[in-house]
């Protein structure tokens, strides 16, 4: 077996995890798209990865599409780098450390996918659903809660949205 084995093992325990509760496969992100907020979760993949063996996380986001940039009068398609709220599923561990796996057999990414799933529908899942519009973004943000995000980045988002 190889990374694209193992890859496609991981994405397709994510798939199988996440198809229930309305999810996209778009490569290795998934998205579900609500009326002003996109909830986004991807596998990531080391660069130390090799052919023969891959390191992987996954990221959550959400994504606000009143703050989506606009290139060519074209807005931008939601993606994790962009979101406005990020966790890695690390949090999401009794550890609450950021959490890599290596894979190194198909038996690896097998119980990879399976830890991944039981991470996001035990804890990762319901902290994203708490965000299901700008409004939920926004209160969090007033009260300085803004994971992933720099004090600096939350108070021009509110600025821009003309809600501080």
């Amino acid at each position: 077996m190889n990374n694209a084995a193992f890859t496609k093992t991981i994405l397709l325990g994510m798939h199988a995890c996440l198809k229930p509760f309305g999810y996209r496969k778009r490569g290795q992100l998934f998205e579900y798209e609500m009326a002003e907020v996109v909830h986004l979760v991807g596998l990531q993949k080391s660069l130390s990865s090799s052919a023969q063996a891959i390191k992987v996380t996954v990221n959550l986001a959400i994504w606000l599409k009143s703050l989506a940039p606009i290139r060519a009068g074209i807005p931008e398609k939601p993606s994790i780098v962009g979101g406005h709220w990020h966790k890695r599923i690390g949090e999401f561990t009794s550890e609450k450390d950021d959490k890599w796996w290596w894979i190194t057999t198909q038996a690896d990414a097998q119980k990879t996918a399976r830890e991944i799933s039981d991470l996001l529908s035990a804890g990762a899942l319901p902290d994203v659903n708490k965000i299901q519009s700008q409004l939920d973004l926004v209160r969090l943000w007033r009260k300085g809660i803004c994971p992933g995000l720099t004090d600096f980045q939350r108070q021009h988002y509110l600025t821009k949205l003309d809600v501080h």
